[in-house]
């Protein structure tokens, strides 16, 4: 378990609520395991109280009153609908022609582990939401209208919150009293504009704030290792924090900023591959003991991946080599001019990006 940083919110009874605990190794789908996860919170609760009265200017007195009846579980399974809402969709504003609510929180991942800390992806002005979402592939007559609805797990950071849940449940009653009226199923309302422009009026003439609008532009994505960025948001590589600050022009920090991230996308690759299943791709084993990332040696370290495990201590033959194979393309090669350069978090983000995208071509 971990006591986070706490919200606070006074009641009007004068008590105060503490949303403070997270609860690892919590299966949601296995209720031993889920009635298992509530004991362990009641029984950290008095560490708590103890803790907040030593540390907490204000809470010498206090004294707890009760705790939640469930936990708090914020995601398990997402069904696949007709449109999954994807973190570009929330991170770049985007508007769909089905909207049926719009989302602006802030993409907060919490951590999953001991071992992890959470991140903030980014935080978008206004993202719309497709009615599209909460129709399921392959299963008719059914709607989601909850965080299990159609949605990657990384915008389901913001749109799991309880304003865009209570949106999405006004607009799926809305839909199920049309298709009754109308005699329509739920996926011909989602391919029929016509049914999705009625919806949208009935829901804006009930009081929902609904706009189509032209999306705000992010700063970031005028960067010209802005696609390089997106790609490994999409992978969950990449986080700009509350201020969607991605630190692109900022120095490589140390070895496994590369390590880690080249490694994961060869897992991903691996599962994803149906061209070497057979052979499999290697994780890498690098040795870059040193803090300092080079151009030259950020290059010859992809190459090498990229060859499945052929050396390259020539950074200009590395060079060659990932222009040959297109992942140095012609939108970044003018970009990693100078080999002996400290490689900047724009440099490795737009060739792991291009790595990727390359590598999943060839495995297509």
């Amino acid at each position: 378990m971990r006591f986070r940083a706490p919200n606070i919110a006074r009641m009007n009874n004068g008590n105060v609520l503490i949303n403070g605990l997270i609860i690892f190794g919590v299966d949601a789908h296995d209720p031993e395991s889920y009635s298992e996860g509530i004991e362990r919170g009641h029984r950290e609760i008095p560490r708590i109280i103890e803790h907040m009265r030593e540390f907490f200017p204000g809470f010498e007195n206090a004294f707890f009153v009760r705790h939640a009846q469930r936990l708090y579980v914020r995601e398990t399974r997402h069904f696949i609908g007709e449109y999954r809402l994807t973190i570009t969709d929330v991170l770049e504003n985007k508007d769909h022609w089905d909207r049926i609510g719009h989302g602006s929180y802030p993409v907060d991942v919490q951590a999953t582990s001991p071992d992890t800390t959470g991140n903030v992806i980014g935080v978008p002005d206004i993202y719309s939401i497709p009615f599209r979402c909460l129709v399921p592939v392959e299963i008719d007559g059914l709607l989601i209208t909850s965080r299990s609805a159609s949605y990657d797990s990384l915008p389901h950071g913001s749109a799991r919150v309880i304003p865009v849940g209570m949106v999405v449940g006004e607009a799926g009653g809305t839909a199920a009293a049309y298709s009754t009226k109308n005699g329509v199923t739920f996926r011909q309302m989602s391919r029929d504009p016509n049914a999705v422009r009625s919806l949208q009026n009935t829901l804006k003439k009930q009081g929902a704030f609904l706009i189509e609008y032209v999306p705000p532009r992010m700063a970031v994505m005028d960067h010209w290792a802005y696609e390089g960025l997106a790609v490994l948001r999409e992978l969950g590589m990449a986080a700009g924090g509350y201020q969607n600050d991605y630190r692109l022009d900022e120095y490589v920090e140390h070895r496994w900023a590369l390590q880690v991230r080249l490694n994961e996308i060869m897992k991903i690759i691996n599962e994803r591959s149906a061209l070497y299943d057979n052979i499999g791709i290697p994780v890498m084993s690098f040795d870059l003991y040193t803090d300092e990332i080079t151009v030259g040696l950020l290059l010859s370290t992809v190459a090498q991946a990229a060859s499945f495990g052929e050396l390259f201590p020539d950074a200009k033959e590395a060079r060659h080599y990932l222009i040959r194979r297109g992942i140095l393309n012609e939108d970044i090669l003018d970009h990693f001019p100078n080999l002996d350069a400290t490689a900047t978090i724009a440099q490795l983000y737009s060739l792991l990006g291009a790595f990727y995208m390359t590598l999943m071509e060839t495995c297509a």
